[in-house]
């Protein structure tokens, strides 16, 4: 009976770790339409410290294109909200901030 009681902690621990370990890993889902346009993008654990990777690979940029943060602000539930702007060789593209 005690093997039992065992065997049964410790599939609880293994699933109970893998839970967790699940919950670290960093997603992003994005969804295009026929002329592939972004019409959907789902982000889940996604660290901001991979932002302008993010940005770089949702909308295809080339090695000419990069992106500047322009503002960072915390809310009142402690989210930060970022704010990048998109250059196209070192000129701002008017319409292309990415919060």
């Amino acid at each position: 009976m005690k093997n039992i009681y065992r065997l049964f902690f410790a599939a609880i621990l293994c699933l109970f770790s893998f839970i967790i370990k699940a919950q670290n890993i960093d997603t992003a889902g994005l969804q295009r339409n026929a002329n592939g346009k972004i019409s959907f993008a789902h982000l889940s654990n996604t660290k901001m410290t991979n932002a302008v990777n993010l940005l770089r690979t949702a909308l295809r940029a080339t090695g000419d294109d990069s992106f500047a943060l322009e503002k960072e602000d915390t809310d009142e539930l402690g989210m930060v909200h970022q704010r990048y702007q998109q250059y196209y060789k070192g000129i701002k593209v008017e319409n292309a901030a990415y919060n």
